[in-house]
């Protein structure tokens, strides 16, 4: 679970905090309207779980306990060695004046807040649906400037208050109550320990608090790889972020971080990484590290691994002022793709999530003989085949509260023979972007649309987002026109021209200037990679502020044989571009 995050805040909270001393302590789940009690303890070293009907008794609970602390478990006696013996548990349930609770009461009376369950000369208090911390745990290499990030899984609890402390010879220091910390050089070489306690509101609003847990790391914080490759871009940050100059643009950040598992590194294609530049654990942490430094006001990730978007970019990217939005690939949990917008800065107005696959088989049942006579067999089997979706988020700013502005996220599907299917998608994705703008009462609305295009530029896809059309010249105008025949025919300002045909596409995009001769990298390509990430934005709402980002040098993306790095953690780089609002009082 993701932790609801609470500063500790209030004076003597952490004296107030008990330390979970698990010899002493008997966790007791009893929730009304399911149909077991749980109850948790340690016993010498060993947690034990006993999970039992509500209404049974205590004497046939108390019966299994015996048993299985004796450690015949649920072997029958016939199946003992011939030298084995049941040892004898003393084993019962007692009021907190020490009285013992008859075997008669009921699972769901018996246990119970402040009685004791005596385990032989072992005693243990039970707290029942108190807040407690199931887990605490820490899966990465902690690194100098780069977030720590702990997973927590709690129950009762509405929050988990923090605290951090890096080690000072024989003590420990006090340096942080967030959820997550950042080692800096000073914490280079030491140990640090992180301190967990939950939190729930009683119905009186008193705070209930629970045992405090820690965790103390076993290695100290190691020292930041060299990054110095991204110095010129941090500076171009550092120079727009000036004066207030920051508030008059919409800085658009698109990247593809690479998911974990991929068939391409289950192949082996990434042998070339020194060790654990392409673990997921190290790679989160600087891909996350990269995002915010942009300090971009609007993200769009493509293949991001979910479980480490869960428990640490989310939560991350969270305490640092981006709010996100995600969404899964159909038919594969390990890649999906994320919107982040700056939490200080914009309200989020609707999302949807298109399912591209969904969008293909309707087009195929809608006009299944136009399809089936104009589609190549391999591409329609790498339609079917195809789990791509595209977000549609949108955004209010804070302070304008004129009409939101749409942001597109996709990755579109990646064969190079694909490029009708590209196409395919886009416009599906257009015609999912008009009936939301349509449903918002929003009709010419300013929109950003990015991603993994999987698309070199000379590609038709560009030519549907540049010009709203294709034209007839195009070389797969032929196979594409009657697919959008409906769509014309629905559409009251069609226009015809010589060359092409509106499609119904509405909106007219400018692409984003860009300077990079690669934002793919493959060593094994003739140029060491393509340019296949784009972002695009409304030309009647956007124009280019002037400066470029500044590009990564070869030799920069090449110096480890290729990316990813210890110093790239993704096959791609992020593209980033500031856009200057056109026709509005006010910058978002």
């Amino acid at each position: 679970q993701t932790p609801t995050t609470a500063t500790a805040m209030t004076t003597g909270f952490w004296d107030r905090v008990a330390d979970v001393t698990d010899e002493h302590v008997c966790h007791v789940q009893c929730v009304a309207g399911e149909q077991n009690i749980v109850a948790k303890f340690v016993l010498n070293g060993t947690q034990r779980r006993l999970d039992r009907n509500q209404n049974e008794t205590l004497a046939g609970t108390l019966a299994r306990l015996r048993k299985t602390l004796a450690g015949a478990g649920k072997a029958k006696k016939s199946q003992l060695q011939p030298d084995q013996t049941v040892q004898t548990v003393e084993v019962h349930l007692s009021a907190a004046d020490g009285s013992r609770i008859s075997e008669e009461t009921t699972n769901e009376e018996a246990w119970i807040t402040g009685h004791k369950l005596q385990v032989n000369e072992m005693e243990f208090v039970c707290e029942r649906n108190r807040p407690v911390i199931d887990l605490i745990h820490i899966k990465q290499n902690v690194i100098q400037g780069f977030a720590v990030q702990p997973l927590v899984n709690k129950s009762f609890a509405d929050s988990v208050y923090f605290r951090w402390s890096v080690e000072q010879g024989d003590t420990w220091q006090v340096v942080s109550e967030q959820e997550s910390f950042v080692p800096t050089s000073d914490c280079v070489g030491k140990r640090l320990k992180v301190e967990a306690v939950p939190v729930s509101t009683t119905e009186t609003g008193e705070l209930d608090i629970g045992r405090r847990v820690a965790l103390e790391l076993a290695e100290g914080v190691q020292a930041a790889p060299d990054l110095s490759v991204f110095k010129d871009r941090w500076r171009h940050v550092a120079n727009t972020n000036k004066d207030g100059e920051r508030d008059n643009f919409l800085r658009v950040m698109s990247y593809n971080l690479l998911a974990d598992g991929t068939p391409a590194q289950r192949a082996g294609e990434y042998d070339y990484c020194e060790s654990g530049a392409m673990e997921i654990s190290y790679r989160k942490q600087l891909l996350t590290w990269e995002l915010i430094q942009y300090d971009a006001d609007v993200i769009c990730l493509q293949e991001v691994t979910p479980h480490a978007y869960k428990t640490y970019m989310e939560p991350v990217m969270r305490q640092t002022g981006w709010t996100g939005v995600f969404c899964n690939k159909n038919f594969n949990a390990q890649m999906a793709c994320a919107v982040f917008f700056k939490t200080s800065k914009y309200d989020l107005y609707m999302e949807e999530n298109v399912d591209l696959h969904s969008e293909w088989q309707a087009l195929k049942d809608a006009r299944s003989h136009s399809v089936s006579s104009l589609v190549s067999d391999t591409l329609r089997l790498e339609l079917d085949r195809a789990n791509t979706v595209a977000q549609i988020v949108a955004l209010t700013p804070k302070n304008d509260q004129e009409s939101p502005f749409f942001v597109v996220n996709t990755h579109l599907m990646g064969s190079p023979t694909a490029r009708l299917g590209r196409v395919i998608q886009v416009a599906a994705v257009m015609r999912r972007l008009r009936i939301a703008m349509t449903d918002c009462g929003l009709f010419d609305a300013p929109t950003v649309f990015s991603g993994d295009f999987n698309a070199s530029p000379d590609e038709p896809v560009h030519q549907l987002l540049s010009t709203g059309r294709f034209s007839r010249k195009h070389k797969v105008w032929a196979e594409t026109q009657s697919l959008f025949a409906e769509a014309e025919n629905r559409n009251s300002n069609k226009k015809q021209t010589q060359e092409g045909v509106d499609v119904n596409t509405e909106i007219v995009f400018h692409r984003g200037a860009s300077t990079a001769q690669r934002t793919y990298i493959d060593r094994r390509l003739d140029k060491g990679g393509a340019v296949v990430d784009f972002i695009y934005f409304s030309r009647n709402h956007f124009k280019l502020q002037n400066e470029h980002f500044p590009d990564f040098a070869p030799s920069d993306l090449f110096a480890d044989t290729s990316i990813p790095s210890r110093r790239f953690g993704s096959d791609h780089v992020a593209i980033v571009q500031d856009l200057v609002w056109s026709n509005r009082s006010e910058a978002a």
